[in-house]
Order: C-alpha cells, then sequence, then structure tokens
C-alpha cells in the first residue's frame, strides 16, 4: 500500500505540473507530514484536535477554514475510520485528475464552441 500511495502521490503531482497547477507550499508539505511521523502519538492528536478547533474560527484572519482539512488528515493516521476515508478521497480525486483532459485542451474545446460575438455596425438600429 505504500508503494501505491508514493506513486499516486508522484503522478499526482506530475499531473499538476503538467497542467499548468501551481505547486502545493512546500513548507506546509514538509511539517503536515513531520505532525503525521511524530513518535509521540498523544502529540499528534493534540495538535490535530487544535487544527480542527481552530477551523471552526474561520472568520478569523489567521485562523481559518483550512486548519479543519490539515487537522483531519493528522488525525486520520491515528483513527482507522478516517484513514479509510482519507484514502477513498485520495484515490478519488487521482482517478478524476487522470480522466481530465489538460487545461489547455478545455480551454481550445470552449473556444471553438463559442458562439462568435456580433459586433454592432454604425448608423444601425439597434432596437
Amino acid at each position: 500500500m505504500a508503494r501505491f500511495q508514493t506513486w499516486l502521490k508522484a503522478r499526482v503531482r506530475w499531473l499538476a505540473r503538467q497542467r499548468g497547477v501551481r505547486q502545493t507550499a512546500r513548507y506546509a508539505d514538509f511539517y503536515v507530514r513531520w505532525l503525521q511521523h511524530h513518535p509521540n502519538g498523544w502529540f499528534r492528536r493534540g495538535a490535530a484536535l487544535l487544527f480542527i478547533f481552530g477551523g471552526f474560527f474561520a472568520f478569523l484572519p489567521i485562523l481559518g477554514a483550512w486548519m479543519l482539512p490539515v487537522g483531519l488528515v493528522v488525525l486520520s493516521d491515528d483513527l482507522h475510520m478516517l484513514r479509510r476515508l482519507r484514502r477513498r478521497i485520495v484515490i478519488r480525486i487521482a482517478r478524476w485528475l487522470l480522466d481530465r483532459p489538460p487545461l489547455r485542451e478545455r480551454l481550445r474545446a470552449q473556444r471553438r464552441t463559442a458562439a462568435p460575438r456580433v459586433r454592432a455596425v454604425a448608423g444601425e438600429d439597434r432596437g
């Protein structure tokens, strides 16, 4: 399972680079991984619960809705139900990304199907 997850992460990152999507912040990725693999389980759970609790204060400038998924991801390593849910979501997102055509192709298709713009000729009645 670990090999599949590393392959899946690498594939999703490769697709993101190919489609021109900005990469995730490396610092945030590093700290979430560090927190996920921290040897003290109580520290992990406490930090995850603080993130989840902080996610409910989205109206404050620093705290926000971004904290809720981070807390759930960190907590998912310790709780079996959340771990299963996280794996299913990651697989669904990866499949969705793989099945989707690249952004450039979608934009070209939109341009081809869009109706041509009609300009009004000077002196013509628009009524």
